[in-house]
């Protein structure tokens, strides 16, 4: 395609409505009206859903997590409000799918790559609420012997991977979204600056708590935090590269 062959289409792709970019967050054929406005509720209450540690004594007024603790120790099977946590944390997980689902598939392969992600991230969110752990490891220490000699129940290990699941998938979203966006200007871009910081910061606080057995919380506070705005960026985002600068690099790379 030559350079003004591409420089014409792409104008007129853009008088359809349609948003055409190299990021990966806001690129693709606009989706029906109805979708992106959709999406964007069912990530909102996905996130409330998700984030119940910041109303935990409201909807859990018997469970406490305290300095040595993991806020999944509260969904322990037989903790007190564990039914009620772990059924909150299954509808987070739902909501994130059905919003990154009726978002809609975007054109470029580095978008469908994050949004097969922040599917598996939906997915491992649902099935680590559904099965819990079977004693609370971050409080007992026998509970982590048992663990390592696998003699818990198949449910813990099930909860054990979809968490580390659940990290991981997010976790290569985002840092895939930075990679490919990281002359993104706005607040997309400030975002996810910041949200590459906060990570550099929880991993080693992640690591240190299970050293230590202690900040566990805190550090799984800065993750569900960081999650959240990447499930939130990625229903909210709008195409902000300068037209010019995307127009050449697409027409370049299509010569």
């Amino acid at each position: 395609m030559s350079h003004d062959a591409g420089h014409d289409y792409r104008g007129a792709m853009r008088g359809t409505g349609s948003h055409v970019g190299p990021i990966g967050f806001g690129d693709g054929e606009s989706p029906a009206a109805w979708r992106a406005p959709a999406a964007r509720t069912l990530a909102i209450i996905g996130v409330l859903a998700y984030n119940w540690w910041a109303y935990l004594p409201v909807v859990a007024p018997d469970s406490r997590v305290g300095f040595r603790g993991l806020l999944s120790d509260l969904e322990t099977a037989g903790a007190p409000d564990a039914t009620t946590l772990s059924s909150i944390n299954a509808a987070a997980g739902g909501f994130f799918l059905l919003a990154v689902l009726v978002r809609g598939v975007r054109a470029s392969a580095d978008s469908r790559r994050i949004r097969r992600l922040l599917l598996g991230f939906s997915l491992a969110v649902a099935i680590g609420a559904l099965f819990p752990y079977a004693c609370p490891e971050g409080l007992d220490a026998e509970c982590r012997a048992q663990e390592w000699s696998f003699s818990l129940p198949l449910h813990h290990y099930v909860h054990m991977t979809a968490g580390i699941a659940e990290f991981a998938t997010a976790t290569f979203a985002l840092l895939l979204a930075w990679g490919i966006g990281h002359r993104r200007t706005g607040k997309l871009g400030a975002y996810l600056r910041g949200a590459r910081i906060a990570l550099f910061v929880a991993y080693p606080l992640l690591v240190i708590s299970y050293l230590v057995n202690a900040m566990g919380s805190v550090a799984e506070v800065m993750f569900f935090a960081v999650f959240s705005t990447l499930m939130l960026a990625w229903v909210f985002a709008e195409p902000d590269v300068p037209a010019e600068e995307d127009e050449s690099g697409s027409a370049d790379s299509a010569g």
